[in-house]
């Protein structure tokens, strides 16, 4: 007797996205919009009297104020500071953001914003990285500052005649860095004298460099007793490798397989890895891509669903047989131009009667939404 063979249930988690870079914390821009601290990709640190306030920001969204509510002798004062960002040395990076004073306390000259910038690890002031603006044009609300030197030297280009301008109510600082930066971090400190508030906004470093990976496509989808995962880039620049993750819960990742990189490439690239022992249930798959120099970022996670039932046999006569985990599930089955012929639920015993179908070839579909399987079966 020939013995039956068993068609595995397939569930897909394809899925194709737009080209877009790993390096997510290195793309082109890095904000932080004082509207949440987890929705924006640039982390901060605050120290001293400063808040985060709704309805200041440009498009009346939240910012960073420094607040005085009398014409007391003693200022207020307020720090922000960035994480550190890693920049390609090659690329032009410049940091931005909204400054405006509001209210009518401060006369010409009072006040004042520090940026410092520590770059390539060194200290706070070293080079000279230090620039200070000073004094509202006037004493009118949501004014831009007027630029003083401060103590801004070579080392930061010319940047005086270019600093600020204004604009809706604001006035954009902006600070190229030296072409040799390898990393940044800002600290910027505003001092309030009299009864005014100073306010900032969407702080944020802009850079041209490129990205380090451009991932095409990325797929995950169960294939018999195992999980196929395929990926595409269009470029990679000192890609070491990737390193596939799996995880039970979307939330708790381990590393399964690794997959050496193309290193620097402007051609594209495919991808293959299997998961040869996949989970019964739900499982999540991401990418972690490592640059050479050890800097890694993630793709986005691709679900594939559980393994809902493996129906035989195939070919049959007269019934399919399923696991007692598919009972109570709903199933559908096509002929192959895609026409229901029959509909129901899983009996508790896991056998579907087909009899009535004629001789051919059918898709038995069982689930729905993201566990949603079909299977190929032959009726003889």
């Amino acid at each position: 007797m020939k013995r039956p063979i068993v068609a595995p249930l397939l569930l897909t988690g394809f899925l194709f996205v737009p080209v877009f870079g790993f390096g997510q914390t290195r793309t082109s821009n890095l904000t932080q919009t004082f509207d949440a601290q987890t929705n924006t990709s640039l982390p901060y640190t605050a120290v001293g009297t400063g808040s985060i306030t709704p309805g200041i920001g440009i498009n009346g969204t939240n910012g960073y104020r420094i607040i005085k509510n009398n014409n007391g002798n003693t200022a207020v004062v307020g720090t922000v500071e960035t994480g550190v960002v890693p920049i390609t040395t090659s690329s032009t990076t410049t940091l931005k953001f909204n400054l405006a004073v509001t209210g009518a306390g401060m006369s010409n000259n009072d006040g004042s914003v520090v940026i410092e910038l520590r770059t390539n690890n060194n200290a706070y002031g070293a080079a000279g990285n230090t620039m200070t603006i000073t004094g509202p044009t006037s004493g009118n609300t949501n004014v831009p500052w007027s630029y003083t030197t401060g103590t801004v030297n070579g080392t930061m280009g010319s940047l005086g005649s270019t600093a600020i301008t204004a604009g809706n109510g604001a006035g954009t600082v902006s600070i190229t860095l030296p072409a040799n930066t390898a990393s940044v971090q800002a600290r910027i400190t505003l001092t309030v004298p009299r009864q005014s508030n100073l306010d900032i906004d969407d702080l944020q470093f802009d850079s041209n460099q490129p990205l380090p990976v451009e991932l095409l496509s990325f797929q995950a989808s169960r294939q018999s007793n195992a999980v196929q995962l395929k990926w595409a880039t269009a470029s990679e620049t000192n890609n070491d490798r990737f390193e596939v993750q799996r995880s039970a819960d979307g939330q708790n990742f381990a590393t399964i397989s690794t997959v050496a990189g193309a290193g620097t490439t402007t051609k594209a690239t495919t991808y293959t890895a299997n998961d040869a022992a996949p989970l019964a249930g739900t499982s999540y798959y991401r990418l972690r891509q490592v640059d050479t120099d050890g800097t890694s970022s993630f793709s986005p996670v691709r679900v594939v669903g559980a393994v809902l039932a493996v129906a035989y046999p195939s070919p049959t006569v007269d019934q399919l047989n399923l696991p007692g985990a598919a009972a109570g599930t709903r199933y559908r089955i096509f002929n192959t131009v895609g026409q229901m012929l029959k509909q129901g639920t899983v009996p508790a015993t896991g056998t579907l009667d087909v009899l009535e179908l004629k001789p051919g070839s059918y898709f038995l579909e069982i689930g729905s939404g993201r566990n949603l399987t079909t299977q190929r079966f032959i009726r003889q």
